[in-house]
């Protein structure tokens, strides 16, 4: 039975750094077989070497090329020479260019022709005493298929599987774990169980490969059960020297590489080997790996590791995110391995055939230059492997001056301005350059360390140009974009006076209404009213130098933890429907709010997060405060407000005074003369008067002030007014479907379609028309995603339209234009409805 197997290898540049590879035949019947190894290119002579086959495993290791190799020696290396023509061979290659025959037995560059080309391609091979191949030694081992593993009970898989490492073939690894760390009262063990049912197999020593150098096994043992039930225990010990295989009785010899090995000094018949792991090269570890275990039949014929050179010499050459290494090149070596590693960093192991490499990736990631990287390297023959070199370090290096930072951020408060921009690579610090508007020439602040700075000491309601650049040993590179922001007055913000409950009293003085306040989180600042504990009246003093300081962005505006958050007691129920408060210096918005709050029965309820509609209101002086809308009403007597900025890392929360608002009806009934929240129809009942009393309610003022909203609700009213108005003249509400979209059309083969609606109103070309848009969520003067066109039919073949307007929520006035100057404008237009973008809400058109 003919069993051929085809293996393809690459040899490197270096033609003493070939590839390894290995190729297995499997299933073989008992008896006698012979090995044939070919060079497809010739560049090798052919291999032939005979095998008994009677039960075992058997494998040869090959070395291509030149290596010296001790025969002496009971177990050792095959070596695949490289093909050589002797006398015989040159006498036929003359031959051939002298009689100019057609054989091409010496057509050695492939060009259908012996000449005196092949003849010098011929004298690079030719030698008068040709070296013949040195056949390796034939090792014995337990096949896989008669092995069977298990786990202790302690132990699980976390990567590969135990059959990979009783393949001899592949070059997967196995990591095994406890759930504790590994010790002599926690080890971890995995057993084998050799031959079939009551059978033992006869071997000679044990070999355990580990894999990688952290997961190594540094301490423990290896039981031995034989077919005749006796137990012995071979204690792992560390080899002194450089030895191969240790011949100590009872012990397991852990070599330099973190190989171990037993020599049983003869064959006895095994029937179970367990391996027990009390320590890895890690302190308190409870990973274990291994790459290999081999049960070796015959120990003679075991073929030793050769002698392989730790690389000497290790070099390293820094570069812009990026370094090079090099180190001598070490003999007997299919190639090297490199090891690179940060500070608190994981290892990564690198390959490569020559010695040197540029490495330039690290973690998945591009290197960071001014990091510390740790590298060393060990040679490789095949599966074999050298310790490591000594361990050096390298740093890599900018070659450039740094970027212009990105993202520059200005925010101007009382007589500051906060700066921030983009942490920028391979800067070490950074030049702050700030002029006055009106001013020619910037200031500069050099030496900042960190991606933020404050300019403090600056003029109030004063505009200030700023631009950034960074520094490193190159220099100061190029500028980013120049920013520009206004310092703000020292005259405090002006809070909404409209429905206040907690009104002012004179600065310093609690609030009125205000029955006692505290904070969960933080303390108060230069506030007179809070000497002790948690209390926070200084909230309600009319005082904006008092203020409550925290040193957390979230008191319970995000996580739900009412205990964080500001606790108020009224002196009496009232019915709140919106908050007010205002920082001593603004710095950002307060997008999460929670509400806890006691109800009339005295139980607490809660609102969820995200409820709430915020608004973040600048006053001509650039001071600001925050409003809070809850999503309906709520009367209590005692409230808890939750408050959280954006996300972790944001700044603290600070704030100096807190307002509460008692609820008004009046956006309410405003938006009760609808039919719906589409704001296109009214209500039937709707009549003049109760028109005129909104109106009046509009007008009138609450302590000397207007509703917070009055723009707003007054063009709600005014398009009720007007629908009411054109009520007689409007045609009937026409739905707009938003999933109509040309997008959908594509595969239908042809063009021509569009997602217009029509409308079914016909108006002449100067005429003015009036369009009432309504949508979901939608306030008055809001734009919406659709457009307005107006088409027109006529005797010719095209098709005129024209867009007339995009159109917002509520009223739209449209004066329709001429779409064609020939006599047939005069004809009247149609109208439909083109949805330009995706729209998200159901929106309705009146004409």
């Amino acid at each position: 039975m003919k069993k051929k197997e085809v293996i393809s290898l690459e040899v490197n540049g270096d033609d003493n750094l070939n590839s390894y590879g290995s190729v297995e035949f499997s299933d073989l019947e008992d008896g006698n077989y012979t090995l044939t190894i070919t060079s497809t290119t010739n560049k090798y002579q052919e291999y032939k070497q005979d095998f008994v086959v009677e039960g075992l495993e058997y494998a040869i290791q090959l070395y291509a090329g030149e290596m010296e190799v001790d025969t002496q020696q009971n177990a050792h290396l095959g070596v695949l020479q490289y093909r050589m023509y002797g006398e015989q061979e040159l006498k036929e290659i003359l031959d051939e260019i002298e009689k100019r025959t057609d054989t091409l037995d010496y057509d050695l560059n492939s060009d259908n022709v012996v000449n005196l080309l092949d003849l010098q391609l011929f004298s690079a091979y030719y030698s008068t005493n040709p070296k013949e191949n040195i056949l390796s030694t034939i090792e014995t081992s337990v096949p896989s298929s008669i092995v069977q593993s298990n786990l202790g009970e302690n132990v699980e898989i976390k990567s590969g599987s135990l059959e990979q490492v009783l393949d001899q073939e592949t070059q997967e690894s196995v990591q095994l774990a406890t759930k504790e760390a590994i010790s002599e009262e926690n080890p971890l063990e995995v057993s084998f169980i050799l031959g079939k049912a009551d059978t033992a197999v006869p071997l000679e020593g044990i070999s355990i490969q580990s894999g990688a150098v952290e997961n190594q096994i540094s301490g423990g043992s290896i039981l031995i059960e034989t077919q005749d039930g006796v137990k012995e225990e071979y204690t792992i010990t560390r080899e002194v020297g450089r030895g191969i295989l240790a011949s100590e009785t009872k012990t397991a010899v852990l070599h330099d590489d973190g190989s171990i090995s037993i020599d049983f000094g003869g064959q006895i018949a095994v029937k179970k080997v367990t391996i027990k792991v009390t320590a890895t090269a890690i302190k308190n570890g409870n990973l274990v790996e291994i790459s290999k275990v081999e049960f070796v039949n015959d120990m003679e014929n075991k073929i030793p590791a050769p002698e392989l050179n730790i690389p000497s010499n290790l070099q390293a050459k820094a570069g812009n995110k990026e370094f090079t290494l090099n180190w001598l090149k070490g003999n007997n070596i299919t190639g090297y391995e490199v090891s690179v590693r940060t500070e608190n960093g994981k290892e990564e192991v690198y390959s490569t055939s020559k010695n040197t490499i540029t490495i330039a990736q690290y973690n998945k990631d591009k290197l960071k230059n001014k990091i510390t990287y740790f590298v060393k390297v060990r040679s490789v023959n095949g599966a074999w492997k050298s310790p490591f070199s000594e361990e050096i370090s390298v740093i890599p290096r900018t070659d450039e001056k740094p970027k212009a930072p990105d993202n520059l951020v200005v925010k101007g408060s009382y007589k500051t301005l906060d700066l921030s921009w983009k942490q920028m690579e391979d800067t070490d610090t950074y030049n702050v350059y700030y002029k006055k508007d009106s001013e020619t020439s910037f200031i500069k602040i050099s030496g900042i360390s960190t991606n933020s700075y404050q300019l403090t000491n600056l003029e109030d309601q004063t505009k200030y140009q700023v631009y950034v650049t960074g520094v490193n040993e190159l220099g100061e590179g190029a500028k980013s974009l120049t920013a520009s922001a206004k310092t703000t007055s020292n005259e405090p913000v002006k809070m909404p006076l409209y429905h206040l409950i907690n009104l002012p009293n004179a600065s310093g003085e609690l609030s009125q209404h205000i029955k006692s306040a505290s904070a969960g989180t933080g303390q108060m600042v230069n506030s007179a009213l809070d000497t002790q504990g948690n209390s926070a009246l200084g909230l309600f003093d009319n005082d904006f130098n008092s203020y409550l300081e925290t040193s957390t962005w979230d008191i319970g505006g995000w996580n739900n933890n009412a205990n964080a958050g500001i606790h108020v007691t009224f002196d009496n129920v009232y019915q709140i429907d919106e908050i007010v408060i205002a920082e001593p210096r603004e710095i950002t918005d307060y997008p999460y709010v929670r509400i806890h709050y006691k109800d009339e029965q005295g139980k607490m309820q809660s609102t969820k997060r995200m409820e709430f509609e915020t608004q973040n209101i600048t006053q001509e002086n650039g001071r600001r405060y925050y409003r809070i809308k809850l999503p309906s009403p709520i009367r209590t007597s005692e409230v808890i407000v939750g408050l959280g900025r954006y996300v972790a890392g944001s700044p603290s929360i600070t704030i100096a005074e807190m307002r509460f608002y008692s609820y008004d009806s009046l956006e309410d009934d405003i938006s009760n003369l609808y039919e719906d929240d589409l704001h296109v129809q009214l209500k039937n009942s709707v009549d003049e008067k109760q028109l005129e009393d909104l109106q009046n309610r509009l007008d009138t003022t609450d302590n000397g002030e207007y509703h917070l909203d009055r723009n707003l609700l007054q063009k709600e009213l005014d398009t009720a007014k007007s629908l009411f108005e054109d009520s007689e003249k409007l045609y009937d509400v026409t739905k707009v479907n938003t999933n109509i979209t040309a997008k959908k059309d594509g595969h239908l083969g042809f063009s021509g379609l569009n997602a217009w609606q029509p409308l079914g109103v016909s108006a002449s070309a100067n005429e003015k028309i009036v369009v009432y848009v309504g949508g979901k969520g939608k306030k008055t003067g809001q734009n919406v995603n659709l457009q307005l066109v107006a088409t027109q039919q006529h005797a010719e073949s095209s098709n005129l339209s024209k867009v007339v307007a995009t159109l917002k929520t509520g009223r739209n006035e449209i004066t329709i234009p001429e779409l064609t100057s020939t006599d047939v404008g005069r004809i009247l237009r149609t109208f439909k409805i083109k949805k330009n973008v995706e729209v998200t809400y159901n929106g309705k058109i009146i004409i």
